[in-house]
């Protein structure tokens, strides 16, 4: 006979909802397969200009949360955000950046359809696909030959070039998780194309926890998105501070726990956060230059870390599911709350679900536990 997978104990049924909330953030098939097709029409429309492009070499990839496979699905009504980068392979001495923002501006407005999609932000320009996503365009250039990845990204504001390197960033992040056999799962980026969705039950507790993180963040600054914590600041973050943990909540426990020890041992002096893959770029200025913002992130940690307090301080799934749902989302939490119940009635009716003895706890069927009689007492479906 086949065994069921049963959570053992409170930790372990936690986590295994923690897992279904978080597969549920995932973004759906239809939406990545559009943005997928925009960003191989985008590609193709700037590689065949006949203007400041046409003689340039460069590469163009995904960067952020999609290259990470962190992004998540979007609260209702918001856009999700796919950020490209055009990887120009030659010196840009003598270039102007702003220069540059208007080629790759004038570019998109000779398509009709672009013409009337087209924001101007401080470093990139934006296509919005409304109420769908938006593609942030962003034209680098490599800043010297001694590291491929390395790049200078123009700055509207300051009329200069900025340090980047979003390919190192992602190699530093997967550094955080992946062992070498788990290299060999990883099909190879092509310049080319997106980087495909990563299976959910591939995923790690790291990245996982990346995106219940992002997630809370989104439903606690709900009525004040102007104010949230940005998503690099948060998935760096995580990275510095993941320990290893084998578990989704474990690994969130770690994240925040440590972020909130870094805030407090600080005396009020802002966190530096950098990228570790080119440390002259800092995530932190915004908050050196708009206070307000810094404040806000330390509130959240802080409403974070409450809501972690009480879920440790809880016993049983049935006294979790309110924190759950004021985290993660009501419709959310609930459904994966009645996944849950009805994956444990399955194995219940097919005789493969216990109680401990010791614990009072769900189990598999083992030695020290009672079979359960098929009678629906697991939680709550509401």
């Amino acid at each position: 006979m086949n065994h069921m997978y049963i959570p053992q104990t409170f930790n372990q049924q936690l986590d295994d909802l923690l897992n279904r909330i978080a597969e549920k953030l995932q973004l759906g098939d239809s939406r990545r397969a559009s943005a997928e097709r925009s960003y191989d029409a985008v590609s193709e429309w700037i590689e065949s200009d006949l203007g400041f492009f046409k003689d340039i070499p460069f590469n163009i990839y995904a960067q952020g949360s999609y290259r990470i496979g962190t992004n998540v699905k979007p609260l209702k009504g918001d856009e999700f955000d796919l950020d490209i980068v055009i990887h120009m392979t030659i010196p840009y001495d003598g270039l102007d950046p702003v220069e540059v923002l208007n080629q790759l501006e004038r570019r998109l407005r000779e398509h009709g359809q672009y013409s009337t999609m087209i924001e101007r932000k401080n470093r990139c320009i934006r296509l919005v696909y409304a109420n769908l996503f938006h593609i942030d365009i962003l034209p680098a250039f490599q800043e010297s030959a001694l590291d491929a990845n390395r790049i200078v990204v123009p700055d509207r504001l300051l009329k200069d070039w900025t340090p980047s390197n979003p390919k190192g960033y992602s190699d530093w992040f997967k550094s955080k998780y992946i062992k070498e056999e788990l290299m060999l799962l990883e099909k190879a980026l092509n310049a080319e194309d997106l980087p495909n969705q990563i299976p959910y039950h591939l995923m790690q507790p790291l990245q996982r926890a990346v995106q219940l993180i992002k997630r809370y963040r989104d439903i606690y600054f709900k009525d004040n998105p102007d104010i949230a914590t940005s998503s690099i600041i948060l998935t760096t973050i995580a990275g510095m501070f993941y320990n290893g943990a084998k578990s989704e909540f474990g690994a969130i426990r770690e994240i925040i726990n440590t972020a909130h020890q870094s805030i407090k041992a600080s005396d009020g002096r802002v966190l530096h956060i950098v990228n570790p893959a080119n440390t002259a770029e800092v995530f932190s200025d915004k908050w050196v230059n708009e206070p307000y913002l810094y404040k806000s992130f330390v509130q959240f940690i802080a409403a974070f870390k409450e809501q972690l307090d009480k879920i440790e301080g809880a016993r049983g799934i049935h006294n979790i599911i309110g924190i759950m749902k004021d985290m993660f989302g009501e419709s959310t939490s609930a459904t994966s709350l009645v996944e849950q119940s009805d994956y444990i009635e399955k194995a219940r009716n097919s005789g493969q679900l216990g109680v401990s003895r010791q614990s009072g706890l769900l189990t598999g069927i083992l030695p020290t536990s009672t079979p359960v009689v098929k009678n629906n007492f697991y939680g709550s479906k509401s």
